[in-house]
């Protein structure tokens, strides 16, 4: 949550941060440092959040609303243990697009991509 900025998706990483500062502190019906108890409960601390405000309880500031907006994601996301991760361009699997047909080595295109053919096949049906 740098600069304000909720994050985008949320681990419990970034949920362990936002109740960092005063979890050992607060004593609760469960424990805030623990992913199980967290998940369990997440409905209800959300509902505390949000709704009544009383989470965290004075004297610590309320949470802000990059981190109500990242608990929020991480509760919709049902609770990842980790955040989820998306493929870079760099490893993503290229796609064709029906635009730019492939060509086999026959040098017949289709729009869904080359069709190899075994070499064997191809010769058979040669014209001499």
């Amino acid at each position: 949550m740098a600069n304000g900025t909720p994050v985008a998706n949320p681990g419990w990483d970034d949920i362990q941060g936002i109740f960092a500062p005063f979890r050992s502190q607060m004593m609760w019906r469960f424990n805030l440092g623990s992913y199980e108890d967290v998940a369990a409960n997440a409905q209800i601390i959300l509902l505390r959040i949000q709704t009544t405000g009383d989470m965290p309880p004075p004297p610590y500031p309320p949470l802000t609303d990059a981190q109500i907006t990242t608990f929020k994601t991480w509760v919709n996301n049902r609770c990842p243990l980790t955040a989820p991760t998306t493929p870079s361009s760099a490893t993503a699997t290229p796609t064709l697009s029906a635009a730019t047909p492939a060509t086999s080595e026959s040098g017949v295109g289709t729009a869904e991509g080359a069709v190899p053919q075994p070499a064997a096949s191809r010769d058979r049906f040669r014209f001499r």
